[in-house]
This record gives C-alpha cells, sequence and structure tokens, in this order.
C-alpha cells in the first residue's frame, strides 16, 4: 500500500491518520479536505512533486472539497459586508 511508502512518523502519515479519524467520527468532509489538501501539497512541494499515484488521487479529491468549503466561507463573508 502507498501509506508504507510514506514515512510513518511523517507529518503527512500523521495528518492521514489524523483526518481519517475525523471524517470516521463524522465531523465536516470539506473542512477536513482543506486540511488534507494544505499537507498533501506540502508533502508534494518538499518531496519534489514525486509521490505515488494513489496520493496524488486523492490530493484531486481533497481539493473538490476544500474549494467547496472555501467557496462556501467566501459567500459567507461577503454576504456580511
Amino acid at each position: 500500500m502507498w501509506i508504507e511508502r510514506i514515512e510513518r512518523t511523517s507529518v503527512l502519515a500523521q495528518a492521514l491518520r489524523q483526518q481519517g479519524g475525523a471524517l470516521n467520527e463524522g465531523k465536516d468532509y470539506n473542512l477536513i479536505c482543506v486540511k488534507l489538501s494544505h499537507e498533501i501539497t506540502n508533502y508534494l512541494v518538499t518531496h519534489k512533486f514525486q509521490a505515488p499515484q494513489s496520493l496524488l488521487d486523492l490530493a484531486k479529491t481533497a481539493e473538490h472539497g476544500a474549494a467547496d468549503y472555501r467557496g462556501a466561507m467566501s459567500a459567507s463573508v461577503w454576504l456580511k459586508l
């Protein structure tokens, strides 16, 4: 499995475990996506964009949820103005 290729003590591995737990607890999916998207982006930048294909697929999925969350937050800010 690809997670075995990522150091078990890395920040990304910790974030994956933490956000996986949050998802199992029923927390906000889109907020989880924001957090995962951030950590995956940091991982990709620090590893010269070398990552397993499954992580790249997860990044695409997480980015869609993150965009939904950011859009909703942006709309609420604009509506308050």
